[in-house]
């Protein structure tokens, strides 16, 4: 048992802490893509929609994209929630396998490759898709 719990944690381990980098980028673009828009939005509520020709449609997938940012925004909470209670539960139990050390490592180890970060607008279509 103990050798399939070691397994296991070595398995996924470098998968979780990929995931956790990817979430903490999407995390950082988000809350400037969030500011940018609030920011757009305030200057748009100071002029009248109606003088402006077209201003009105723009303005309202404006507020179509801070939904969806906003929801975005909330399944990425819940991840880093998840993520967390996964890190509290490591935590208390300890590390299953020992950290390699520098010295212990060969020239065959290789880091595994990352998977491109996912951009805002994958993530917005993710969401039209779901």
């Amino acid at each position: 048992k103990m050798e399939f719990e070691e397994g296991l944690f070595s398995a996924l381990k470098p998968a979780v802490e990929v995931c956790d980098q990817q979430i903490k980028n999407v995390v950082e673009s988000q809350n400037v893509l969030q500011t940018y828009i609030q920011s757009l939005s305030a200057e748009l509520d100071k002029a009248p929609v109606t003088d402006i020709p077209g201003l009105k449609q723009y303005n309202a997938k404006l507020s179509l994209t801070k939904k969806r940012l906003e929801k975005i925004t909330t399944i990425v909470n819940r991840i880093n929630a998840r993520l967390e209670s996964i890190r509290t539960m490591v935590r208390k139990k300890g590390p299953i396998i020992p950290e390699p050390t520098q010295d212990s490592k060969s020239k065959d180890d290789v880091e595994p490759e990352s998977p491109g970060i996912p951009s805002v607008s994958d993530l917005l279509n993710w969401e039209d898709a779901t």
